[in-house]
């Protein structure tokens, strides 16, 4: 039980990392005039869209167990984006 605990607070200062490399590349890629407007609505998308989720997870796990509408939701949102 300690091994986990310390393991996963090991982990949580690097759960966000990933955001250099995304902003980097967003800014990288969208011409100046409106990277200040992408930024701002890929913060909004994110927020709002991904913040609010347990709002819809919750109706479904309701039907289905937690994992199952956790499992719905996550792939399948990622294949609908694609």
């Amino acid at each position: 039980m300690r091994f986990h605990c310390n393991f996963s607070l090991s982990l949580s200062p690097s759960a966000e990392t990933w955001f250099s490399i995304l902003f980097t590349v967003m800014v990288e890629i969208v011409p100046p005039s409106v990277r200040a407007v992408v930024v701002g609505i890929f913060l909004f998308g994110m927020n709002n869209i991904g913040g609010n989720l347990p709002i819809v997870v919750d109706p479904v796990s309701e039907k289905y167990d937690y994992r199952t509408a956790l499992l719905i939701f996550f792939p399948g949102f990622v294949g609908a984006s694609q």
